[in-house]
């Protein structure tokens, strides 16, 4: 109807949110969030907050971004909407869950939920990318990037990294059920994931996925070691256009027969511009700016505001209006003081992941800690390559595992203090 941000989603969310409003009280809901997490989230809203208001000041870059690739520029109201309502609704939901998920039934529905949020996506990406469809290599990367984007509304990098975390995180669904054909459905769940992981056509998300494989199985499940060679193999069989994207830049053949351009970026004898899609071009420029604000960067989208982006397009044709880096992208915006608070957050995260994930006295520990942990460790190496810090859409999912996992760090707390908690009753 014209209004901004009237959509499904958003009414939704205001209904969920009365919800919970009149269950708070009824069931005596409360935040009792570990200290130090709680105010490393303040700091996170706070720095993307002043991040915001700074991009705010001054809109000169975005504008002449926008002139240079024929987009409209954006308004106020638009800005407003997408970097600080937009920014804050996408974790609401987790904080709902760290409220509300106290049995076991909260619990397994919203496992259930998570992973169902990612097959979908899953769903989606075979839609559109059918294998029939796909004749080579380049044919792979060309139609992943033009059409997931345009069809779904997430770049191919993205959603390879949120795939890879998602097979390794539906994996633990396997650890709810004991009933065959439930353990059927679960299998096929896993299957589907990762073929769209690779139809994607994002290397930063396949390296995402062999490191978390790797890292979830030194941990704790050595049969994935095993099983990380052997998925690689069947999906190099029956998907030969993802070795071939894989290992793109580093044949021989592609450092012969190119540009004088492309010649700077070959080191031992690898085609290193080829490998980044580009990225090395930009990642040049950013730390060298970086290097003028190191400790407080230049505020949200800065790689428009300060004329990086019309430079790299200008000058070599390259379109980049943020880095393709997560930490390059925040350390630009927000500077080391920025940076280094939610780094600390994550590796808390990663920290109580790993806690539960290795704790066997409960099967609810393991879930809960390994989807968590494949997530953000996912999430962590892919984006070395693509994302953002920020809170967006395809972070959603991320958010809810996070929040599910403290729940069930501070129920287990609750359980060495000899206090009551639903959440783990029936449980061994």
């Amino acid at each position: 109807m014209g209004i901004q941000g009237l959509t499904p989603w958003n009414i939704l969310l205001v209904f969920v949110i009365l919800g919970w409003l009149a269950a708070k009280q009824r069931e005596g809901l409360r935040w009792d969030m570990p200290r130090n997490i709680t105010v490393l989230l303040l700091i996170y809203l706070v720095v993307m907050i002043t991040s915001s208001c700074r991009m705010m000041s001054d809109l000169s870059g975005i504008v002449e971004w926008a002139a240079l690739t024929n987009s409209p520029p954006p308004t106020t109201k638009a800005l407003i909407s997408e970097y600080f309502i937009n920014s804050i609704k996408w974790v609401i939901p987790g904080i709902l869950i760290f409220y509300g998920c106290k049995n076991r039934q909260r619990f397994v529905l919203t496992v259930i939920s998570i992973i169902g949020l990612y097959l979908l996506f899953a769903i989606q990406i075979i839609k559109w990318m059918p294998l029939g469809m796909i004749v080579g290599g380049g044919d792979l990367a060309r139609r992943a990037g033009k059409i997931l984007q345009n069809e779904i509304g997430i770049n191919r990098d993205t959603l390879s990294t949120m795939m890879a975390g998602a097979f390794w995180a539906s994996l633990q669904l396997r650890n709810l059920v004991k009933d065959g054909f439930q353990v059927f459905l679960i299998r096929m769940s896993n299957a589907l994931i990762l073929l769209a992981q690779a139809l994607t056509a994002g290397r930063a998300g396949y390296v995402a996925w062999f490191v978390c494989g790797c890292f979830l199985g030194l941990l704790r499940y050595k049969k994935y070691i095993i099983l990380v060679p052997v998925l690689l193999f069947l999906i190099f069989s029956f998907v030969p256009q993802v070795k071939d994207r894989v290992f793109t830049g580093f044949s021989a053949q592609e450092t012969q027969d190119i540009s004088e351009f492309e010649e700077q970026y070959i080191y031992g004898g690898v085609n290193w511009y080829k490998v980044t899609s580009g990225r090395v071009v930009a990642w040049h420029y950013v730390i060298e700016k970086i290097g003028e604000s190191p400790l407080f960067g230049y505020g949200r989208m800065a790689m428009q505001r300060t004329g990086l982006a019309s430079y790299l397009w200008t000058n070599f044709r390259e379109s980049f209006p943020h880095p393709h880096n997560i930490y390059l992208e925040f350390l630009l915006d927000n500077g080391l003081l920025g940076l280094v608070p939610v780094l600390i957050f994550y590796f808390l995260v990663v920290r109580y992941s790993y806690s539960l994930f290795k704790d066997r006295q409960n099967d609810l520990f393991t879930i809960a800690g390994g989807i968590s942990l494949a997530l953000v460790i996912a999430y962590l190496v892919g984006g070395l390559g693509s994302g953002h810090f920020y809170p967006v859409e395809e972070s959603f999912g991320r958010w809810c595992a996070i929040f599910l996992m403290l729940r069930v760090y501070v129920e287990r707390s609750k359980i060495a203090g000899r206090r009551d908690s639903q959440i783990f009753i029936g449980q061994n």
